[in-house]
């Protein structure tokens, strides 16, 4: 899926992709994740995404790759352990119109969805786009998550070729998808009694 074709993901069905990845035409990769969360609606997870987590609750997140994480001005900045190095990263959450356009949104059943851009923790630059758009069903919810990585702002602050080919490596991808799989099984496990002790109580 191309960036122009995101308002796909607003729509019923599924696209070619939904759980793995591949490298577009233009340089940037695309990865996906399709998760079936038993128990979790929508609306959870639209509190979870702009609930502002504690310690103890982003590291719940992964226990095993969650380092600590600091909100500033509404940005995130998540420290990651990964096969032991530690990355610092940023994540802003953006406006759903950057993405998706109006009439898209305005006739969308979907019950859950967020969109942010991600980069390094020092801003220099941002070089990923993150999207999760949530369904409710009998069993709980269906989320389709879509990270597309290689898509650099400002585009004269990419970097050098070969991180950029270590950027969008196998490796690198398969870690992306994985990671994102494995952050909403733990999520799955612990957000039901967090939402109705915090979120459902204040009507959110």
């Amino acid at each position: 899926m191309e960036l122009k074709d995101a308002n796909d993901l607003l729509q019923p069905g599924y696209g070619p992709l939904e759980t793995g990845w591949a490298r577009l035409a233009d340089g940037v990769a695309v990865v996906a994740a399709l998760h079936r969360l038993h128990g979790i609606s929508g609306s959870m997870l639209q509190w979870w995404s702009a609930h502002q987590k504690t310690q103890e609750q982003f590291v719940a997140w992964h226990p095993t790759e969650h380092v600590s994480a600091e909100y500033r001005d509404g940005v995130m900045f998540p420290v990651h352990n990964r096969d032991g190095r530690i990355l610092s990263g940023r994540i802003e959450a953006r406006r759903l119109t950057e993405l998706f356009d109006a009439d898209a949104l305005r006739s969308t059943t979907a019950s859950f969805l967020t969109y942010g851009r991600g980069g390094p923790a020092d801003g220099s630059v941002l070089l990923m786009r993150t999207v999760h758009v949530g369904r409710d069903t009998e069993y709980g919810c269906e989320v389709r998550s879509r990270f597309w990585i290689g898509d650099f702002d400002p585009p004269e602050a990419a970097p050098p070729p070969r991180v950029r080919e270590l950027m969008l490596s196998d490796a690198n991808l398969e870690w992306q998808m994985k990671h994102c799989i494995e952050e909403f099984h733990y999520l799955a496990q612990f957000l039901p009694d967090l939402y109705a002790r915090e979120g459902a109580s204040i009507g959110e």
